[in-house]
């Protein structure tokens, strides 16, 4: 069984090459963008004379540069890190939602239930390669903004860099795992598709907006994104723990009734 869930892995991925490459190549330059023009903002002072200019909600939302060791990590912060769970929450949705409303919209169904695997099976492979996929605009977004940085010769804290990017891929698990639960619901791929997006770009602005008029904190971790936290994770060191056990469970949740709500619903062939 295991040869056929990799081979069920191998093709998920080869099928979805052309967009996983896309969205690795665009967020790998869009952080080395980001992190070439950091040698600009090096001096904290510069930094603070900006922010002091900002209106008190703005400071909210992109925090302080003292809760940062260095004015290098509070600039990738506030200008590429706090973006970076909703980028990988978009892409996680758009393609959880092709894993099965596609088949059904294209009527290509009957071929793919006619494989010699269960739907639980062919549905639990077709995610596990989508985490891979989205693993992997992660890393190549990380690689982008650390190559970019060192090459420069400015002292990031790449380690932490790398947490924040581990504790966004799991939040943005959870909400391809949500997206995919919608998309087994709807109708349609491209009504899905609209469902997922804007799960993704909402929750987002929920908590925008929670931070900028500075509301509870339990509002941000109820919508996930305030569980990872560039100010915690990046300025202070804290490990984005509660990301990573809420967005795995959340996920293994959501993941286990689309299973089970495939494996009973009845497919248009």
């Amino acid at each position: 069984m295991t040869g056929v869930t990799g081979a069920l892995v191998r093709q998920q991925l080869r099928e979805s090459r052309l967009s996983l490459l896309l969205w690795a190549a665009a967020s790998a330059l869009a952080a080395s963008a980001v992190a070439s023009t950091a040698e600009a903002v090096a001096d904290p002072r510069l930094l603070r004379e900006w922010l002091g200019q900002l209106p008190e909600e703005m400071q909210r939302l992109l925090g302080r540069v003292p809760d940062y060791e260095n004015a290098v990590d509070f600039f990738v912060s506030f200008k590429w890190l706090y973006l970076m769970p909703l980028i990988g929450a978009l892409f996680g949705s758009t393609a959880a939602l092709g894993l099965i409303a596609r088949d059904i919209e294209r009527r290509t169904a009957d071929f793919v239930l006619s494989l010699p695997v269960t739907r639980a099976h062919l549905l639990a492979a077709r995610f596990a390669a989508l985490a891979i996929g989205l693993g992997a605009v992660y890393l190549a977004a990380y690689l982008g903004l650390a190559a970019t940085l060192w090459a420069q010769g400015m002292r990031g804290s790449f380690g932490r860099y790398a947490a924040f990017h581990a504790g966004s891929w799991c939040v943005a698990l959870a909400f391809a795992a949500a997206a995919l639960r919608l998309g087994l619901r709807s109708r349609g791929h491209g009504a899905a598709m609209r469902w997922g997006v804007l799960l993704a770009v909402g929750t987002f602005l929920v908590d925008v907006v929670n931070r900028v008029t500075a509301g509870p904190r339990a509002v941000g971790w109820a919508v996930l994104y305030g569980l990872v936290d560039a100010q915690e994770v990046v300025g202070r060191g804290v490990f984005p723990w509660g990301a990573v056990l809420a967005g795995l469970a959340a996920t293994g949740l959501l993941v286990g009734w689309s299973l089970r709500v495939f494996g009973r619903m009845r497919v248009a062939a």
